[in-house]
């Protein structure tokens, strides 16, 4: 019996290591390192891209929703978002500004919080932006704003009052077109499902 369930064990973590193996073969094949280190119970990949790092923010000591709305109104073709909660005023009056401007806006919420009280997602609507929710099962728990094709702002905060004031959560912006590339390609993905 303790041989049968050892062996179960040894062919799922052979299997988990093919596929980082997988994984780590096409990034390298598209020209970015990968190292792979891997324990008995633990894998780790680490992909090493020319990104540079253009603000990182802790909400509560920090005002993290002003370096995104700055990041948004200097945008000049594309803001694509992800985000689970959108309640914030000042970020949806900068979307609905680089609208007016001519940047092509899409964004995406989950769907248990559009219509949640303060949420901007029916004042988005009604100003043009192409805004959709995510209706399949589980949550759309990303916070992410893709910029242009080469910023990504990632981290922890939603747009909402309680990430800015309440809670400790972080904002990461980076400048990196593969990353960026690699983000759009999950923001298409749910796009496609979302309605």
């Amino acid at each position: 019996m303790v041989s049968t369930a050892f062996k179960y064990i040894f062919v799922a973590l052979a299997a988990a290591l093919a596929v980082l193996s997988a994984v780590a073969l096409f990034i390298t094949t598209i020209g970015y390192p990968v190292r792979i280190t891997t324990a008995v119970a633990v894998s780790t990949t680490t992909v090493k891209i020319g990104s540079e790092i253009i603000s990182v923010c802790f909400s509560r000591v920090e005002i993290c929703q002003d370096d995104i709305v700055t990041a948004i109104d200097r945008a000049r073709t594309r803001v694509y978002i992800m985000v689970f909660i959108f309640t914030a005023d000042a970020i949806a009056d900068a979307l609905i500004r680089a609208r007016d401007r001519g940047v092509e806006v899409k964004v995406i919420v989950d769907d248990e919080q559009a219509w949640i009280r303060g949420s901007e997602f029916q004042r988005l609507k009604d100003a043009g932006i192409n805004i959709r929710t995510d209706n399949r099962e589980g949550l759309m728990h990303h916070k992410v704003v893709i910029i242009d094709g080469e910023i990504v702002i990632t981290g922890s905060y939603n747009f909402s009052y309680s990430a800015e004031d309440r809670n400790d959560e972080n904002v990461l912006i980076i400048r990196d077109k593969a990353l960026a590339t690699l983000y759009e390609g999950e923001f298409n993905r749910i796009w496609e499902g979302s309605v």
